[in-house]
């Protein structure tokens, strides 16, 4: 029986000593939440870019990004077949929570150059990049391309356009 208490009361003190030596931790301010910080959400002022351009021929086009959080050292980067193509300035920049900043982008398809080319610009901070990046699609003449797959064509054979009914 003497034992039992022994133990008991041991367990207990024990039990004390370890709750006492948390609320201490705690109070002392050590320790700190263990969350995932928020990501940025971007918004670009449109979804996609599409225009049509003729060989030789440059546009000039605005646009505006904006984050729900301040980032500091914003760099845009032109991905995907639009090497060459299009150019973006300011290509480093701050954004601001809440607060658009404007972009221009030059869309330039070479005299030499015979089809479409798309891809995106991507914003990124540092090594990452942040989700929602703008598509882009430069359209070149005869060329019917939407710049997604499965898309429909008016031409007799090629998807279920006007001619295909």
């Amino acid at each position: 029986m003497f034992r039992r208490r022994t133990a008991m009361a041991l367990l207990l003190l024990l039990t004390l000593f370890i709750g006492a030596a948390s609320v201490a931790h705690a109070q002392r301010g050590d320790a700190q939440p263990r969350t995932k910080p928020a990501r940025p959400r971007l918004t670009w002022s449109v979804p996609r870019v599409v225009q049509a351009l003729q060989p030789g021929e440059t546009r000039t086009l605005q646009v505006t990004l904006t984050s729900d959080v301040a980032l500091e050292g914003v760099r845009l980067r032109v991905a995907g077949g639009l090497a060459g193509v299009v150019q973006v300035s300011p290509a480093t920049f701050d954004l601001k929570a809440g607060v658009p900043q404007s972009i221009t982008l030059t869309l330039t398809l070479p005299a030499e150059h015979t089809g479409s080319r798309a891809g995106v610009i991507q914003a990124r901070i540092g090594q990452r990049n942040v989700p929602r990046s703008l598509k882009v699609l430069v359209q070149a003449p005869g060329d019917d391309s939407s710049g997604e797959r499965g898309g429909t064509s008016n031409r007799p054979g090629r998807g279920k356009g006007k001619g295909d009914r």
